[in-house]
């Protein structure tokens, strides 16, 4: 099932298919998001299928160490959630600052355009030139107990985390665009 629902809904849906013996799997943006595994627990174990644009368990020396300083200086079960395109998306507009070597809007703007970024190693990005953007990889990834294979971090200390299924490249997610910017001459 493809679901919106999230938070109380989500867990609610969740606990009372698996009360009554459905083996349906749930299909839904960010269902590894604040409060969902906790609430969730054993219900959600390889029935939440999440997507997002990064995950901890995605994988990598580089991700591990950026998620690893993150629960560091965050150490509260209540802080434990990293939306990593939010610091990186700070990181990437600071990046074309330099490169422009101004502040000024347009400037910065000219200087996004087609840039990719690295962000620390571990997630590269493009801004797309044509309509700003931008593209980076998506995980799909399953709901599971921590200290199972795939699952080295658990969401909120709450034992449960999520393993990859499958790793989509950034290429592979950009969609064509019919997007026709005008570009302002100043």
């Amino acid at each position: 099932m493809i679901t919106g629902n999230w938070d109380n809904d989500l867990t609610l849906l969740v606990k009372v298919a698996r009360e009554q013996g459905l083996g349906t799997k749930f299909y839904k943006f960010y269902g590894n998001s604040l409060g969902a595994p906790a609430a969730l627990g054993d219900a959600g174990m390889k029935r939440v299928i999440a997507v997002a644009d990064w995950h901890p368990n995605g994988g990598g020396a580089k991700s591990d160490a950026y998620y690893q300083a993150f629960r560091t200086r965050f150490p509260a079960a209540s802080d434990d959630y990293l939306v990593a395109r939010m610091p990186l998306m700070i990181d990437m507009l600071a990046a074309a600052m330099t490169r422009a070597r101004s502040a000024d809007p347009l400037a910065v703007a000219r200087a996004l355009e087609g840039m990719t970024f690295d962000g620390e190693g571990f997630h590269a990005m493009t801004m797309r030139a044509d309509d700003y953007q931008v593209i980076r990889p998506l995980y799909v990834m399953e709901m599971g107990r921590a200290d199972t294979p795939g699952v080295k971090f658990d969401n909120e200390r709450s034992g449960y985390g999520f393993r990859t299924l499958l790793s989509v490249p950034a290429d592979a997610t950009a969609q064509p665009t019919t997007c026709k910017m005008t570009r302002s001459a100043r």
